[in-house]
């Protein structure tokens, strides 16, 4: 019988086949996650500091710059303390500059909150933005860590099995009594 289907038509039924079977890792599922509550949480954030810099004398033009120096900068502190060897001056110093823009950009949310009138909650609901833009990012940085070790165990595990069939493989190019006779400490034959 003589498949007649446009070649077409059979690559997006098979690519619909492969999106609808498609189940993301929990490492995958935590970035699509992270990626739009960082966004929300940045985009609320930066509506606040903006805000702060204007009220505070920041000219308009350049007030946009404030929050993305913060958070920005916190990003990167988070990222680079994943980086480097944990209580090492390096790793310090992220977690210091990491620690310090954080709690600046916490400031300015809740500062902004009680100068448009707001009360508890809204300093918690400011302030709580840039905690989980910092959040989201540690906790996907864990899980690709995660995952990270993860791969290489099972690289050294594959090595090892490799290792352990390369000694099979002498075992039987050499001839098995050769091989383990200088194990039990008897001489060779030959």
């Amino acid at each position: 019988m003589i498949d007649d289907t446009p070649a077409v038509s059979r690559e997006a039924h098979s690519l619909r086949d492969k999106v609808a079977g498609y189940r993301p890792t929990p490492l995958q599922a935590s970035v699509a996650v992270t990626v739009l509550v960082t966004w929300k949480s940045f985009q609320l954030s930066y509506a606040a500091l903006v805000g702060l810099a204007v009220k505070n004398h920041v000219e308009s033009d350049l007030a946009s710059n404030v929050p993305l120096v913060l958070e920005g900068l916190t990003i990167g502190a988070v990222i680079a303390t994943a980086q480097f060897r944990i209580k090492s001056l390096a790793w310090g110093y992220a977690s210091a500059l990491f620690l310090l823009m954080s709690l600046t950009s916490v400031a300015g949310n809740v500062e902004f909150a009680r100068e448009i009138g707001g009360g508890l909650v809204a300093c918690v609901i400011h302030g709580g933005m840039p905690l989980v833009l910092l959040f989201s990012v540690h906790l996907t940085l864990l899980l690709w860590e995660k995952a990270r070790s993860e791969v290489v165990a099972t690289d050294v595990e594959l090595a090892h099995i490799d290792d352990t069939r390369t000694g099979a493989a002498d075992l039987v190019s050499v001839g098995v009594e050769e091989a383990v006779r200088p194990k039990l400490g008897v001489a060779s034959s030959v």
